[in-house]
């Protein structure tokens, strides 16, 4: 990218020790050692009638485990609480987060409680006419976390930033601190394997767009971008296959650090409009994460142009090299319709209408990013009106 490094002034710091490698999860006792006495488990739902359940309790069975397995696809708030009061009530040392990102979500606000006053809302930033309110400060040092993902997709185990959602108010919003950082994490690819092939392709989409948008915001900064790059360029090679052979373990490795990488990137940078336009579409309709953003993706990037012209080519040639010799103009116009193809390749061709959501839906849409989300707009690289979001709804029906 033609970044003018003179003027960069930024901050990079990934505080998360992080063990890659397939098998790493073996490794597991020997990352505990100076942890604590005793041990709490959030485990994925789907995990627990799997082989790692048994095997996770069989590793730290001398860590007097508590397992905590509650966690909801876009997990509640509700969920962080009951998990902190059993971790209070069983006087535990540290938190192992085994799941996918909204395991992972849940223990970092968890781990908060765990240590602090108060429940998970009163540490959730929240916006009250449009402006965005400091949530409730973070006193005292979290529990430390051991960062497990069985999904490439949030990233979560290299974030500061949990998301969550308050179902009786139908606000999803973060969790967010410096603290919350996994302490460490361990990325094992054969992890990944058995997830089905509808999930793989939307947590794939997670990675990209978390890339993306990394690549392409305000914010953007040399170190950020080139981990954003190197996430497209896995996803390009790598999801289609996921999708088509879940046993494949190359691909499937491609893609866990993919997925690492993307939340690397975007704990520097912040989401874009792609993700601000999810947040609605996940709180107001329960669309899946990754669902809300493919639904909007290459929508949002044919209003986006001609901005960021650069950025998009260089994606644009990843997916098509054969776009190499083109002017970056036509290489950049090229990634919508590039996206298009791409999503329809690994299933994902569903409308906002197929969701069930239409023309009357879109003003829910809209009031909702107007007073919770749109002061988070000026981080993409196209300043959008509310109007302007009422267009790109339009075209996702």
């Amino acid at each position: 990218m033609n970044q003018k490094y003179s003027q960069s002034h930024f901050l990079f710091n990934i505080p998360t020790m992080i063990f890659f490698g397939c098998g790493e999860f073996h490794s597991l006792n020997d990352h505990c050692k100076d942890m604590g006495a005793k041990v709490a488990i959030a485990l994925d739902p789907y995990f627990l009638e799997s082989e790692y359940n048994q095997l996770i309790l069989e590793y730290l069975k001398d860590k007097s485990p508590v397992v905590f397995h509650d966690t909801h696809p876009d997990p509640h708030v509700e969920d962080a609480d009951q998990l902190a009061k059993i971790i209070k009530d069983e006087k535990c040392d540290y938190i192992i987060a085994m799941g996918g990102g909204s395991t992972i979500d849940t223990s970092k606000a968890a781990a908060i409680l765990a240590t602090n006053e108060g429940v998970c809302w009163d540490y959730c930033y929240q916006a009250v006419d449009g402006k965005m309110l400091r949530p409730r400060e973070v006193k005292n040092c979290p529990l430390p976390i051991i960062a497990i993902p069985t999904t490439a997709g949030s990233g979560s185990e290299a974030t500061y930033f949990g998301l969550v959602t308050n179902y009786e108010r139908k606000i999803k919003t973060n969790v967010l601190d410096r603290s919350i950082y996994p302490k460490v994490s361990i990325v094992d690819p054969e992890l990944t394997i058995s997830l089905p092939q509808k999930q793989t392709a939307y947590t794939g989409i997670d990675v990209l767009v978390h890339a993306l948008e990394t690549l392409i915001c305000k914010k953007a900064n040399p170190a950020s971008s080139m981990f954003a790059l190197e996430a497209i360029r896995l996803v390009a090679s790598a999801l289609k296959r996921c999708v088509m052979n879940g046993a494949d373990i190359e691909a499937r490795s491609m893609m866990a650090l993919a997925s690492t990488y993307g939340g690397i990137s975007i704990a520097h940078d912040g989401g874009c409009i792609i993700h601000d336009i999810g947040v609605p579409l996940s709180a107001l309709y329960n669309l899946n994460h990754g669902a809300s953003l493919a639904v909007c993706l290459s929508e949002v990037i044919r209003w986006t142009l001609p901005a960021a012209t650069e950025q998009f080519a260089a994606v644009s040639r990843i997916f098509n090299p054969g776009l190499s010799g083109t002017t970056e103009s036509k290489a950049a116009y090229a990634l919508p319709d590039i996206f298009d193809e791409f999503l329809s390749d690994i299933g994902v061709t569903e409308t906002l209408t197929d969701f069930g959501l239409y023309e009357k839906d879109i003003e829910n849409v809209v009031d909702y990013l107007d007073n919770y989300i749109a002061w988070n707009f000026v981080n993409h690289p196209k300043m959008a009106s509310l109007e302007d979001v009422r267009l790109i709804l339009r075209a996702c029906l």
